[in-house]
């Protein structure tokens, strides 16, 4: 989807990082105790706890990817039109951007704020939603 927009990415200076969603084909998929919680939130009056449980830790993975993203790659905290990074979720994927957004304030990595490096978020798509 997104590879289309590798052509014009150099041309504006910018990179792309696609990275697919766990479960996506080709990517790592969940392991059974990670698909069991929404199994047996089913219809659970626990249902509500167990999938914001499910939520957080999606949430936690994103995050944790970002912080290492940032290490790794030496990018700079958002001043300005400098440095930080843009994060693009399509379809499903968005589901777990807006997870990260909603909990980011619970999350640091050696003391580190992730959410000086976010430039802007961009959810592409439908979130499957009549």
């Amino acid at each position: 989807m997104f590879d289309r927009l590798e052509p014009f990415a150099g041309k504006h200076g910018v990179r792309l990082v696609l990275v697919n969603r766990r479960d996506f084909p080709g990517a790592e998929p969940y392991a059974a105790d990670e698909r069991s919680l929404l199994i047996e939130a089913q219809g659970s009056l626990e249902a509500l706890t167990m999938l914001h449980s499910y939520m957080c830790e999606r949430a936690r993975e994103l995050y944790d990817f970002l912080a290492l993203f940032v290490k790794q790659e030496g990018i700079r905290p958002v001043d300005g039109s400098q440095g930080g990074v843009s994060l693009v979720t399509w379809s499903f994927g968005s589901t777990w951007l807006l997870a990260l957004l909603a909990n980011i304030t619970k999350f640091t990595t050696t003391g580190e704020n992730n959410r000086k490096y976010i430039r802007r978020t961009i959810l592409y798509g439908e979130l499957g939603v009549d």
